[in-house]
């Protein structure tokens, strides 16, 4: 077991922060496209908005961005500990007004030989005019965890999202939307929750010193308007180019739920550390 996940570390690292394009011409030369902007943690320089004004052009492609995020610490000896992160963002725009965007992720950990977390978030996100200051979006997403004891959770949503700041070294944005949250439980006999919620999330990013410094935030408070039942979490990562393609980075996390169950804190805190090279255009 040991082995396989040294080995899986490795190769996650060698692909880790990398950002690749993808472009494949169709034949039908009369559609038109526009170029993808680069993903909030890779904006170029000039704003969105302008970069949608000035590129507009006949073309049909499809632009495809991605990056993969790995971190993990191993240990053995006295203590025995295996922790284990892997991150990846995918977004491609679809149309000029309509984008697809996943953010899976997975962590598993366990000491001396007992499995600790093995979390497991998938999700999918449309976003509908995204290159205006106010756009609209729909997501679903799926997760376990066996930390908190959820055998399996689906959420389904839609609402607004405004952008606060759009500049070559800042991007804020907040949003606000409806939640339905159906979540089965893993105890000693089967028990599901319904609810509805209303989630507000704020995610930023910056840059300084040319860009080899980068800071970015997510947050998200998520009360629900059912029943009483509070979540929020947040996460803020550090990422620092030591050279062209490699970087060093330290992620926080913090999460929180009012209800969990018998023997489950309420509150989780997690700090990583890893390397990662990046490439691409």
């Amino acid at each position: 077991m040991k082995a396989f996940f040294i080995i899986s570390f490795l190769f996650w690292v060698n692909l880790s922060l990398s950002q690749v394009e993808v472009d494949t011409t169709q034949t039908n030369e009369t559609d038109t496209a526009e170029a993808a902007p680069m993903l909030p943690e890779d904006q170029p320089d000039g704003t969105m908005a302008d970069k949608y004004e000035n590129d507009e052009r006949n073309i049909s492609e499809l632009r495809i961005k991605y990056h993969i995020n790995a971190d993990g610490t191993f240990n053995s000896g006295n203590v025995n500990r295996v922790i284990f992160a892997a991150r990846t963002g995918i977004e491609a725009d679809i149309h000029k007004s309509i984008r697809l965007s996943t953010s899976p992720v997975f962590i598993y950990g366990e000491q001396g030989g007992v499995l600790n977390e093995r979390e497991l978030f998938s999700d999918l996100r449309t976003t509908f005019y995204y290159h205006h200051r106010l756009h609209y979006i729909t997501f679903a997403s799926a997760d376990k965890s066996n930390l908190r004891k959820i055998n399996f959770r689906h959420i389904g949503a839609g609402g607004l999202v405004y952008r606060l700041i759009d500049r070559p070294n800042a991007y804020l944005t907040i949003s606000n939307v409806m939640i339905y949250e159906k979540t089965e439980y893993n105890i000693n006999e089967k028990f599901v929750r319904e609810l509805w919620r209303n989630s507000t999330r704020l995610q930023g990013e910056y840059k300084f010193n040319h860009n080899k410094i980068t800071l970015t935030h997510l947050l998200y408070f998520q009360p629900s308007i059912t029943q009483h039942n509070v979540r929020w979490n947040g996460g803020m990562t550090f990422k620092y180019l030591i050279n062209r393609h490699i970087s060093f980075r330290t992620i926080l996390e913090d999460s929180y739920e009012s209800f969990v169950v018998p023997g489950r804190k309420n509150n989780d805190f997690r700090w990583t550390f890893g390397f990662g090279i990046e490439g691409g255009k």
